[in-house]
Formats: structure tokens, C-alpha cells, sequence
């Protein structure tokens, strides 16, 4: 076994038929390469690999968002985010990365996808300035239904 920088162990495969259990509990916490001939193979919690995934695949967007609005002030990515106004525009970009490096610190990717939400749906109302009346009107409680239980 070695340590690497990865703080993964490396073991054989026959060392990892031999203590399995062994291996595989470990593998809850770390990951497991396993030399297999002259591959390596790794053994990885599901869920950790998971928001691995999500880190990448956000990340990667949000960097391409970044760029697309330094270099133009458009983004091709998020074509909704061109309805913002350029005041919603830099609030959301400053939102987008303080939600990244949270989600960077705690694993938790949902934030960046909720936030994402929000944001278009506000973009969405700022191009549609009938949907943008239509929401800020007042109600009429007259005309409000009881619902009974």
C-alpha cells in the first residue's frame, strides 16, 4: 500500500480479493485504486463522485459564463441572462460565484441550480413587461376563493 497525493490507497487485485470488506469500507471514506495489470481502476463513493460531477460540469459553466460576459457583455451559455439589466447582470454574476464557492466548501451543488432558477425566471420577467405587470398588480380579495378542509 502507498499513500499518494491523491490520498487514495493503492493496492493489487489480489490483495483486494483477499481483504475486500476491508477495502470497501475504506472506500466509503477514500478512494481505492486497484492496479489491474496495467490499468487502474478506482473505487469511489458513489455520492462523492456524483458531486464531483456536478463541481466540473458547473464550474466549467460558470467560468464560460464569466469569460462570454468580460469579453462581450452576452452569453452564449446562458442566453436568458442576456435579458438582465446590466445592474441584474453583475448582481447575478457576483451571486452565481459566492454560490459557487459555498457549494466549493459545503458539497452541496442543488444551490447553484436553484440559483440558476431564480435568475432566469427574473430574466424572464424582465423581457416580458406584461408578465412583470401582471405580477406586481394587486389582487382584488373579493375576488379570492375559501377553500374549505
Amino acid at each position: 500500500m502507498i499513500n499518494t497525493i491523491f490520498y487514495d490507497e493503492i493496492i493489487n487485485s489480489s490483495d483486494l480479493r483477499k481483504n475486500q470488506k476491508r477495502w470497501f469500507e475504506l472506500a466509503v471514506n477514500k478512494p481505492i485504486t486497484v492496479n489491474y495489470g496495467r490499468k487502474q481502476l478506482a473505487i469511489v463513493n458513489r455520492e462523492d463522485l456524483g458531486n464531483l460531477y456536478s463541481a466540473v460540469s458547473y464550474l466549467h459553466m460558470i467560468v464560460q459564463v464569466c469569460d462570454e460576459f468580460k469579453d462581450n457583455g452576452k452569453s452564449k451559455t446562458l442566453i436568458w441572462a442576456n435579458d438582465l439589466s446590466d445592474e441584474n447582470r453583475t448582481q447575478f454574476q457576483k451571486e452565481l460565484l459566492t454560490t459557487a464557492l459555498r457549494a466549493c466548501m459545503t458539497n452541496k451543488w442543488d444551490a447553484v441550480g436553484e440559483l440558476l432558477e431564480d435568475w432566469q425566471a427574473t430574466a424572464e420577467v424582465e423581457n416580458d413587461p406584461e408578465l412583470a405587470m401582471l405580477l406586481t398588480e394587486e389582487g382584488n380579495p373579493s375576488e379570492y376563493v375559501s377553500l374549505e378542509e
